[in-house]
């Protein structure tokens, strides 16, 4: 009996050594570091072979670009990798690209967004973070602002800002200065942006510590690093890293705070003083909350939008709830950021690659010369200029400011022969496209001939898509050109842009998925 208590008592006291409950914890840690790798094989989708947990965010340390080229030499046109433990596929086939943005539209109408904690946040109501037909709703309120009648009445301002452009390369040429082109451009894009959303006059080219200039800048280029801090939520599990990524400093708040303080002020003294109203973005968006207040030009010009977009309960989205002042103010600021980088960086490239490149420099000149003479650039003159567009469309091809895009599987669906799993982040690498020898023999190489009419016509569709495509094409792209050939024209026609010991080629990248130079962009300016 007293043998039976004993053994009874050893079986209760009964303890794992600490090194069986060790092994069982590395090994469930193990699991849960392999299991999400098994979902794109299921699907017999080739690509890296993931490290536990991270899965191929290591490869990253690299401009997006060249990850994506690397990835498609080595798997093919269409690869899967991880981001953390999130799956994403990678689709270089142009034929697939078509059906993925336009033909199966309907499947793929929002861009994708990892899982996250919900926050109340403007970053939340931008154009490019709605989805379905709230965002098909907010995009036939903002099309018109960017119709041909908009662009015409907005030339006049882009030209105030190309007039103070032109003042700074007069004295950068005076005095035999080595310029980063891309802060002066940056300035004249600034401007432009001020006049034709806000209606307020900056002059940042002037006055570069203006805080509205400040606080741009300052956010594009946090965000930058901040997306360093969203990684760590494809890692997950969130419950453990958002109370980390939380206790970390957040330098962007103050200027986010100061934009959307600033587009909430600007908001409100429209709607108090109707003297104060000018026909630019906040004004249509505006005007878009009480649909009366839109003339009759503008009403079509959103029908039409509407109706390509096919929205379907269009009474819930306008009639009965209009704009929020919430949504006004995010896409304020999205225009603000957006712009501000974007068209900067483009007028960088190609003085750049004008720069070095004088023949084709000269024949611009001389295209321009020809043809507008001593005409001041507007809307409709800088488009009879087509060898301009050519090295325009040039320049984004070889430096697409957003190296890739990414769109959302609603449902499962099979493409081509491919299938692609619900809730599935699809990337498009534009930069790997356009840096593709299939498409583009010798792609490093700077040709506009490439984009001559015939050139066009004949080369394969979705191998050129520097501002994505389908109905998500990026909004703003009209007044991009038109900043874009202004700027050029007036530029080229009084000066030249010539190398500087400091110019690079080739230029060196920033990591990530924003194309911009590193050591910024040396040139000199010399008048003709």
């Amino acid at each position: 009996m007293e043998s039976i208590m004993t053994n009874n008592s050893n079986t209760n006291n009964f303890v794992f050594p600490n090194y069986v409950i060790v092994c069982i914890f590395l090994i469930l840690l193990y699991i849960y570091g392999r299991w999400p790798f098994y979902h794109l094989r299921k699907y017999k989708i080739p690509g890296p072979e993931p490290t536990i947990f991270i899965g191929s965010l290591h490869k990253f340390r690299k401009q997006a670009g060249e990850f994506d080229l690397q990835t498609i030499h080595k798997y093919g046109k269409v690869a899967g990798y991880y981001l953390g433990r999130v799956p994403s596929i990678l689709i270089a086939d142009p034929n697939m690209l078509k059906d993925i943005c336009v033909k199966e539209f309907s499947t793929f109408t929002n861009r994708y967004s990892s899982p996250r904690i919900r926050r109340k946040s403007v970053f939340n109501s931008f154009l490019t973070a709605i989805k379905d037909d709230h965002w098909k709703f907010m995009r036939s309120v903002l099309a018109p602002t960017f119709s041909s009648r908009r662009m015409r009445e907005m030339a006049p301002l882009v030209q105030k800002a190309v007039q103070n452009l032109k003042e700074n390369f007069e004295s950068f040429a005076v005095n035999e200065e080595e310029v980063d082109i891309v802060n002066v451009f940056s300035a004249y894009t600034m401007d432009v942006i001020a006049s034709t959303a806000f209606g307020i006059e900056v002059n940042s080219q002037k006055t570069p510590e203006n805080p509205l200039v400040k606080h741009a800048r300052s956010i594009f280029r946090i965000n930058i690093l901040r997306s360093l801090f969203v990684l760590l939520f494809l890692i997950r599990p969130i419950w453990i890293v958002y109370p980390l990524i939380v206790l970390l400093p957040s330098p962007f708040k103050k200027s986010t705070a100061f934009l959307q303080e600033f587009c909430e002020n600007v908001i409100s003294v429209r709607k108090r003083d109707k003297s104060k109203a000018r026909d630019d973005l906040l004004q249509l968006m505006l005007s878009a909350q009480l649909e009366t207040s839109l003339d009759s030009e503008t009403k079509a010009e959103i029908k039409d939008e509407v109706e390509s977009l096919k929205i379907e309960n269009l009474q819930d989205w306008k009639m009965k709830r209009g704009l929020k002042d919430e949504e006004v103010v995010a896409q304020s600021i999205l225009f603000l950021i957006a712009g501000y980088e974007t068209t900067s960086a483009t007028l960088s490239f190609l003085a750049h690659s004008l720069a070095l490149n004088t023949d084709i420099q000269e024949k611009l000149y001389n295209e321009v010369i020809s043809i507008l003479g001593e005409e001041s650039a507007n809307y409709d003159n800088v488009q009879k200029l087509p060898y301009l567009d050519m090295c325009m469309s040039e320049t984004l091809r070889i430096y697409p400011i957003a190296s890739r895009v990414n769109r959302e599987a609603k449902r499962d669906i099979c493409i081509r022969g491919w299938t692609i799993p619900a809730e599935t982040e699809i990337v498009i690498p534009i930069y790997a496209l356009h840096h593709s020898p299939e498409y583009w023999p010798e792609p490093e190489k700077f040709d506009p001939e490439r984009f001559t009419p015939e050139a066009v016509a004949a080369r394969k569709p979705f191998t050129y898509l520097p501002f994505g495509a389908g109905p998500r094409i990026c909004a703003g792209m009209r007044l991009a050109h038109m900043e874009l050939k202004m700027a050029m024209v007036e530029a080229i026609r009084k000066y030249k842009f010539i190398p500087c010991s400091k110019t690079e080629y080739p230029i060196k990248f920033n990591n990530g998925i924003i194309l911009s130079a590193k050591n910024g962009i040396w040139l000199k300016v010399e008048r003709r």
